[in-house]
């Protein structure tokens, strides 16, 4: 039995270590330019509301920098702000679930604000006037943004990687 024990041990570690590399610290997401933007910005406002255009990245990376973000994982659903932008509940089987919150900012007004994407993650269509009314103080993108419908998108950073661009705005109302 403890020989049986030993070598199962043994697969067990060397099955793990190959598959599960051993990662120390957080330098990886807390040593880069946009990620200590985003903390100074969350610093001076903290009750400033942030959303984000491109994916889970982007939301992680504000949340891990202590910006308070609307487009991350929601374990709860923010049953008051939905209401606000639907106030009908057209979209409350969308909307009221653990999501990944995913956002799309476009001048148009969308033909559907909340789509189910999978199980786990929905998309919300915003205006640059939804922003106004969620009184939405950032917006991390990986797109150019233009003034629209009475908002002004203030760049304070620009960044390009080897695989991404990103532009953090300040929304003026």
């Amino acid at each position: 039995v403890k020989l049986f024990s030993l070598v199962l041990c043994g697969m067990v570690f060397i099955a793990g270590i190959s598959i599960n590399p051993i990662q120390q610290g957080t330098s990886v997401i807390t040593d880069n330019e946009a990620y200590t933007t985003i903390e100074d910005i969350a610093d001076e406002n903290p009750d400033a509301l942030w959303i984000t255009e491109g994916g889970p990245y982007f939301s992680n990376l504000c949340t891990a920098a202590g910006a308070k973000t609307l487009s991350s994982t929601n374990t709860y659903p923010n049953v008051d702000l939905w209401n606000e932008l639907d106030p009908t509940g057209n979209y409350e089987d969308i909307y009221l679930r653990y999501a990944n919150i995913n956002i799309d900012v476009e001048n148009d007004v969308p033909d559907d604000m909340f789509e189910l994407v999978s199980g786990d993650a929905i998309m919300i269509n915003l205006t640059p006037s939804d922003l106004q009314k969620m009184n939405v103080k950032y917006l991390l993108a990986d797109e150019e943004h233009e003034d629209a419908n009475g908002v002004h998108f203030k760049k304070l950073y620009e960044a390009a990687s080897s695989s991404r661009e990103f532009v953090i705005y300040e929304l003026v109302y």
